[in-house]
């Protein structure tokens, strides 16, 4: 290997055998010169493209960061916004039905003020035919279910509504698909009067914008609201009674 020009001037010049030798040498070691230093120019040439294209690269690198992170930044901000907006729906959904049950109950208890003042049972005024036979049954599953979390849309079977819980004891315990909601539950059978009351029957309150199941002994299974469990309630302790169906 040549380590200088100087150097291979001198091998050449020591080594030579004659003057021809020598001049053929000469040019030798200048063609080799000029080669290396157009090896050399290559080299740098394709350092420099390479390192331009490193830092074209790393900005590039740097902008798709910089836009992932805004991106972040932008479905964090709407995702946000989309949460409060779904918030104040809800809240603005759960008024109305709270107005609606108002409305209904308010409706519910001056009719039933007027027919008591006529002397009728209004809560059997309607009914196109007398009750059925009762179903206990739908009863030992509710008390099965006693404890279990109060969650709004829940059917079952470790947390409930109350139409859900309804919904699930007759369906396991009376082999029946009765309605999901409440209010379709309020038409899903005759009326009922107070007197005529049996286990499994299903009562209604607050204008059947709640409902229970009565078990006898003037109590009855239900599953009351957020917070709170399915528990047995006396029927007396409620003053919005709406009336009653057996399904």
């Amino acid at each position: 290997m040549y380590v200088s020009r100087q150097s291979k001037f001198v091998d050449v010049a020591v080594n030579a055998k004659s003057f021809d030798e020598f001049l053929v040498g000469i040019d030798l070691v200048k063609k080799v010169g000029r080669k290396d230093a157009t090896l050399v120019a290559d080299v740098k040439s394709t350092k420099a493209h390479l390192e331009t294209a490193r830092a074209e690269l790393k900005s590039l690198k740097a902008q798709q960061e910089e836009a992932t992170q805004a991106m972040a930044s932008s479905k964090a901000a709407v995702e946000s916004e989309l949460t409060k907006s779904k918030g104040k729906l809800a809240n603005v959904e759960e008024q109305i039905r709270q107005a609606m049950i108002r409305q209904a109950a308010e409706a519910e208890a001056s009719n039933a003020r007027r027919m008591a003042s006529a002397g009728v049972d209004y809560s059997v005024l309607y009914r196109a035919v007398p009750p059925g036979t009762p179903h206990p049954g739908v009863v030992q599953v509710a008390y099965a279910k006693l404890g279990k979390p109060y969650v709004w849309g829940a059917t079952g079977p470790n947390s409930f509504d109350c139409s859900g819980l309804t919904s699930y004891c007759y369906r396991l315990g009376a082999g029946m698909n009765i309605p999901r909601s409440s209010y379709d539950q309020a038409v899903c059978g005759p009326r009922v009067a107070v007197s005529e009351l049996q286990p499994g029957d299903i009562l209604g309150f607050h204008g059947w914008g709640h409902v229970g199941l009565y078990i006898g002994g003037g109590q009855f299974i239900q599953a009351p609201h957020t917070g709170d469990v399915v528990k047995i309630t006396v029927l007396s302790t409620r003053g919005d009674y709406a009336g009653a169906v057996r399904p």
